[in-house]
């Protein structure tokens, strides 16, 4: 959404997204189970299987996704927060 955006007084066009400027991370293998350090890369980079990877807004998200995958817990939820603004 437009930061400058107020839906109180109007009809709020969204910003499109371009997915490949987003980022890409390899998805949870349920046959490990647990906590796992999944790959993560700008859509470009990513070489494992676009169509089934998770698609990531931004390179802080992709980190805050990256380290709850790994630790069951992100160290700073408000840093995905005000990057994702």
């Amino acid at each position: 959404m437009p930061a400058d955006a107020d839906p109180r007084q109007e009809p709020v066009t969204l910003t499109t997204l371009a997915a490949d400027r987003g980022f890409l991370g390899q998805n949870w293998d349920v046959a490990k189970g647990g906590h796992q350090t999944l790959m993560v890369s700008p859509f470009a980079e990513f070489t494992g299987d676009k169509s089934a990877a998770s698609w990531l807004v931004n390179a802080a998200y992709a980190a805050d996704w990256q380290a709850f995958q790994r630790n069951g817990e992100i160290a700073s939820p408000a840093r995905a927060a005000s990057a994702a603004r």
